[in-house]
């Protein structure tokens, strides 16, 4: 019996962490997807750009892809399709926009949600976590000259792009120009 408990326990920790990985896109998906809709990614940026942030960061979907959870503090049932939440003063205030041109960028397949900062533009592609890791990967837009920190000692050339490691972790975050002012992210914890 003590065989087959350990022999259950096992084989239900090897597929909780290859769960994490299956399905995880390539980074050619994400370069494919900024680069076939370019176009439409910049005309929304251009609108995710007046957004005003302040100190924090502004975050963007549609209850389509990403469902709102207030766990029962506040009621939006009346906001449907796209919305912004902003945290504020520690809680987060969600408010229904309409914008066309945002709209038309959340209808980008595998496109999940949108971080606006006051210095770059996080957009989530695809992330899968699990019982041992975490992994995360999209796109950002930033117009810094300086979006890769070169005097960082954990931050390595690796392949095409930069590699942050986190020393004595696992945690990692891998960056990559796209084409101007894009670049693809993989961040692993």
């Amino acid at each position: 019996m003590k065989k087959v408990v350990i022999l259950l326990a096992f084989f239900l920790l090897v597929t909780l962490g290859a769960s994490c990985k299956k399905g995880y896109p390539s980074e050619r998906k994400v370069f494919s997807l900024v680069i076939d809709n370019e176009e439409t990614l910049l005309t929304a940026i251009r609108e995710l750009q007046k957004i005003e942030t302040g100190n924090t960061f502004t975050y963007i979907s549609t209850t389509y892809k990403s469902p709102i959870y207030t766990y029962g503090r506040e009621n939006y049932d009346d906001i449907s399709g796209l919305y912004t939440a902003k945290y504020v003063d520690g809680d987060y205030i969600y408010t229904a926009i309409d914008n066309a041109a945002i709209e038309e960028m959340m209808k980008i397949k595998g496109l999940i949600s949108v971080y606006v900062y006051n210095d770059r533009i996080e957009f989530d592609y695809k992330g899968h976590g699990g019982f041992f890791s975490s992994a995360y990967c999209g796109f950002i837009y930033t117009e810094r000259d300086n979006f890769i920190d070169f005097e960082n000692p954990n931050v390595t050339k690796e392949g095409n792009g930069w590699l942050w490691r986190q020393e004595n972790s696992d945690n990692s975050y891998y960056k990559e120009e796209i084409i101007d002012y894009f670049y693809y992210y993989e961040a692993r914890y």
